[in-house]
């Protein structure tokens, strides 16, 4: 299974996302959106991942990211536990209206973690996914629930989810761009 983290520099809406979500992250370059990588075409190998980042939630080529000077990219891939989450996922999220009013709750709460850091609570919208809810459904479907016991997918950022990754026995960066040039 592999996971996407991405950062696009001069965006103003992922400038914003990273300004109130960056508090908490671990590595750097800051990243605003996550996606599960669905598929590897067999002709062409491509890699398609399914992107909550537009209007829609839609299968993507992860090569839009890749060598752009504008972004910043890592993969990551962990150990496939189950491969059935793919297909339920693409039937429940692709062609879902992205839920935009859900990033002012992030908004909220960074107000509520300046007067208290340990503030939590529930994102007041869930009409569809935003990019790190959907790559934790992901994750829970192919069998790593475990991880996410205490997290609501609907409260959790790109950032905080990058920092649960990296505490998956067996996890691997094996891929990152940083503005376009290939770091690894």
């Amino acid at each position: 299974m592999k996971l996407g983290f991405t950062m696009n520099h001069g965006n103003f809406i992922s400038e914003t996302i990273v300004f109130f979500t960056k508090s908490v992250a671990k590595k750097k370059p800051y990243i605003s959106h996550s996606f599960p990588i669905i598929d590897i075409t067999r002709q062409e190998k491509i890699e398609l991942a399914l992107s909550a980042d537009e209007i829609l939630i839609n299968l993507i080529n992860v090569d839009r990211y890749r060598g752009k000077k504008d972004y910043s990219v890592r993969l990551y891939e962990i150990p496939e536990i189950n491969n059935i989450w793919r297909r339920q996922l693409i039937n429940s999220f692709n062609q879902k209206v992205y839920p935009h009013f859900e990033l002012l709750w992030f908004i909220y709460r960074w107000i509520r973690r300046k007067i208290n850091p340990e503030w939590t609570g529930k994102n007041w919208f869930n009409y569809s996914a935003f990019c790190s809810e959907l790559t934790i459904i992901a994750l829970k479907k192919a069998g790593y629930s475990e991880y996410f016991k205490n997290i609501d997918p609907n409260c959790t950022d790109a950032i905080e989810l990058e920092n649960i990754i990296l505490k998956i026995e067996g996890v691997k960066l094996v891929e990152e761009w940083i503005k376009g040039e290939r770091i690894l």
